[in-house]
């Protein structure tokens, strides 16, 4: 007992949550110190989300590494919903979707329509697997055009000029922006330069958000993108009930 209150002193600072959670479970049920928590429960499934929060629950494989399949993203991914007692129980409510298990999918009309909608989500999803290629082949070309390029060389010379300055400032007037402005904006940085916080963003910068952003979220959706394995699973289902 005086173990599980020293767990709770705000200066203990090495218990993790899940460690502050036990002592906290053994004050106030008089769970067992030896041998894990008995959690009784009506509801199967709320007994199975304490115990995760306790890190108890043994009944899954939580080694992302085992899979092959799995790209190092996904892995990373995993390994930090895993780490957290309560992001664990949002991930392991939610894994089933993504791996395609489902707990009962008879052969029926309405099952159909729902996995026909579920499939579609799915291939909205694909649509970003399919830009992700798109940008990687055409995104170093849009850089090299805005690094080197005679026309945008051209159109910053113009931008410097006196009078076509006037005109543009003149057209722009109730924005932000200024001719001097678009021409630093489309201006390449310095190899060596290192950008300093509060410096206006320059089209690179644009650049690298895009790409980092266009990459996350296809990392993301190989995580969620149906699998064969759903696939093999849905087809042997559906041979069960011929």
């Amino acid at each position: 007992m005086s173990a599980a209150l020293r767990s709770l002193d705000p200066e203990h600072r090495s218990a993790s949550p899940t460690q502050s959670f036990r002592a906290f479970s053994r004050i106030m049920c008089g769970h067992p110190e030896v041998g894990g928590e008995r959690i009784p429960s009506l509801n199967w499934y709320e007994d199975n989300d304490i115990k995760s929060f306790l890190g108890k629950d043994g009944t899954e494989d939580t080694d992302p590494d085992r899979d092959n399949d799995t790209t190092p993203f996904c892995k990373s991914l995993i390994r930090g919903l895993e780490a957290n007692p309560l992001s664990r129980i949002v991930w392991r409510g939610i894994k089933p979707l993504f791996i395609g298990k489902l707990l009962y999918t008879p052969d029926t009309p309405a099952v159909r329509r729902v996995m026909k909608e579920v499939n579609k989500t799915f291939e909205d999803l694909q649509i970003l697997q399919e830009l992700h290629a798109a940008w990687l082949e055409v995104g170093p070309q849009v850089k090299t055009f805005m690094e080197s390029s005679v026309e945008m060389q051209l159109l910053q010379d113009l931008l410097r000029r006196p009078e076509v300055a006037v005109l543009v400032n003149l057209r722009l007037e109730n924005t932000s922006w200024t001719a001097s402005r678009i021409s630093r904006f489309l201006a390449p940085p310095p190899p060596d330069a290192q950008r300093k916080p509060g410096d206006p963003p320059t089209w690179l910068d644009v650049y690298n958000e895009l790409s980092h952003t266009i990459t996350t979220l296809a990392q993301v959706t190989e995580v969620l993108i149906l699998s064969p394995d759903m696939q093999k699973i849905d087809r042997k289902i559906r041979m069960n009930h011929v």
